[in-house]
């Protein structure tokens, strides 16, 4: 066996150099898997995400959620490569300020799909 192979008169001396040669393949075990986490990382990404929402402000006549929404959108998807990303729900209220004036307030929701 090993304790054959290793001639060491002294049973202390062959219990330390076995330690010794288990520390370090422990140790070499421990770089091979942090070496590999480098080289293939595991995509911890969740499948689908919810993004905060978005909301305009008050904002004067002459725009639609398209316009406003579609800003954030592209955004989004800018800061987010592995997502497919779309607008879920926009929402509009409006206010009127003075006769033949209204301000509008959108709000979009967006959701992502993680892209395989």
């Amino acid at each position: 066996m090993l304790f054959n192979l290793l001639n060491f008169e002294d049973k202390s001396k062959r219990i330390i150099f076995l330690i010794s040669l288990m520390t370090s393949l422990a140790a070499l075990i421990g770089s091979l898997f942090a070496a590999y986490q480098f080289l293939f990382p595991k995509d911890n990404l969740p499948s689908i995400v919810e993004f905060p929402p978005f909301t305009s402000g008050w904002v004067g006549g002459g725009h639609n959620a398209d316009q406003i929404c579609n800003g954030k959108l592209n955004e989004y998807l800018r800061e987010n490569p592995k997502y497919s990303i779309e607008i879920r729900r926009s929402e509009e209220n409006r206010r009127k300020m003075f006769p033949g004036r209204v301000q509008y307030n959108y709000t979009c929701r967006f959701i992502g799909t993680k892209k395989q």
